[in-house]
């Protein structure tokens, strides 16, 4: 009898082992979903005017970084810091736009920084780096998960894939990204 049970608790340890990944996968898709459908929910709600002021000020942002060296936190007087409202910019429910590959059937939700509670839940947009909306002369910095294998697929491409960034539900196609 206790062999049986023994049995039983190593078989089930061991679906439980083997389906993690598979049930890890799934409810983070889930929860991108959630997320993605809830930001256009909030922003069709936005005045297109007001959407207008935001975006340029995405813009203006990210031509006053031009010619400004970056902040060393290391190194007393260096660089310039991030300007306040680098939090406040593309804002909408704590979401900065998505990243959508259709070759490979990736949508993922962007997020401001880089830490990693914000990379457990999609992308993170390095801070000092340009916003994806264009504007600027400095290249937009993301900072890419690896959630299971939803990103196999990445090596295929051959640079002249597109990518999307949809920012207010505009869209900016980009085929310079690097992965």
């Amino acid at each position: 009898m206790k062999r049986i049970i023994l049995a039983v608790c190593l078989l089930l340890v061991g679906v439980g082992i083997l389906g993690y990944p598979v049930v890890s996968k799934y409810l983070a898709d889930k929860n991108s979903s959630y997320v993605m459908e809830k930001y256009q929910e909030e922003v069709a709600k936005i005045d297109q005017a007001v959407l207008d002021k935001e975006w340029k000020k995405a813009v203006d942002f990210n031509n006053s970084l031009a010619g400004n060296p970056v902040k060393d936190p290391f190194l007393e007087g260096s660089g310039y810091a991030i300007q306040t409202n680098y939090y406040d910019l593309l804002n909408i429910d704590e979401m900065m736009g998505k990243l959508e590959i259709p070759k490979i059937s990736v949508e993922m939700p962007i997020y401001h920084g880089t830490k990693s509670s914000t990379l457990r839940k999609g992308i993170g947009h390095l801070e000092g780096s340009s916003l994806p909306v264009g504007g600027g002369k400095y290249p937009c910095c993301l900072n890419w998960p690896y959630w299971g294998n939803c990103w196999k697929d990445v090596d295929g491409f051959n640079g002249d894939e597109k990518r999307r960034f949809v920012f207010y539900n505009r869209l900016k196609s980009d085929t310079s990204l690097s992965s």
